[in-house]
């Protein structure tokens, strides 16, 4: 889907102006203006709607995640290898996370993208892999902070293979 630019859309006002009059083009507008249009979300006043903070919450963590995995995968070898024998062999995992990282391994083209994974493949790789990876590499994520803080403040990983640092 393109979108238009705003000198486009003010032409395209101005010919709706001019073809349907003044009144329509306007009564148009404020529809769109208050939310009442196509996908806009029914009951919101404007179209607008609060967003769901657990929501936020994991979406800013699973980022903080990737970043971290990434900077782990830069300088330690093997590190995927080694967390995928930790996740078999972690008895503590939720069963029904474990069926899910298990299924996505039956997917041959999935298991060949996680296995090249390194900072400079990431960008390649499927959202599934980055996924299926971040399942190997985190046991656990989540906040221990306030909204404001900077990720590394809000967010506690806590790796399937410890770090170096955690030695």
């Amino acid at each position: 889907m393109r979108v238009a630019s705003m000198h486009e859309w003010v032409q395209v006002g101005i010919r709706l102006i001019e073809e349907y009059g003044a009144e329509l083009a306007l009564r148009a507008l404020l529809r769109t203006l208050k939310g009442d249009y196509l996908g806009a979300e029914q009951g919101s006043p404007f179209g607008y709607h609060y967003l769901n903070q657990a929501a936020v919450d994991a979406h800013a963590a699973l980022r903080y995640g990737c970043a971290q995995i990434l900077r782990r995968l830069a300088v330690e070898p093997n590190l995927l290898q080694r967390s995928i024998s930790a996740m078999h062999a972690d008895g503590t995992m939720d069963r029904e996370d474990r069926i899910e990282m298990l299924r996505a391994e039956l997917d041959a083209s999935l298991m060949r993208e996680v296995m090249i994974a390194s900072p400079e493949t990431w960008h390649e790789l499927s959202e599934e892999a980055h996924h299926q990876i971040f399942g190997y590499l985190v046991k656990e994520i989540g906040p221990v902070g306030r909204f404001r803080l900077p990720p590394e403040q809000r967010f506690r990983i806590e790796w399937r293979i410890p770090g170096p640092w955690e030695a």
